[in-house]
């Protein structure tokens, strides 16, 4: 006799199916700038030397943190976005 039960791998499929396409529904991600454009965003911006740089993930989107010591010795934090270059946050 043959069973008629469905493979539990099948079932599997559907759920996997389900959030692949929950992800794919949003809107598709910008990638980022190049490096050497943000950098000269940061120096318009923020006059002074870069001392660390990193590409990060912030609420949903990609931005480059720039550390910059400017003038006079006082450090500076810089946020922009990844993708528009734009100032997200400056302290």
């Amino acid at each position: 006799m043959t069973s008629t039960a469905p493979s539990p791998l099948l079932l599997c499929v559907p759920c996997l199916l389900g959030a692949a396409g929950a992800q794919a529904q949003g809107p598709p991600e910008v990638p980022p700038r190049p490096l050497a454009d943000a950098r000269a965003a940061a120096r318009a911006v923020e006059p002074g030397e870069i001392v660390d740089t990193r590409l990060a993930r912030e609420h949903d989107r990609i931005v480059y943190v720039f550390k910059v010591v400017g003038t006079g010795g006082r450090r500076h934090r810089l946020v922009l976005d990844g993708s528009t270059l734009a100032v997200v946050s400056e302290e």
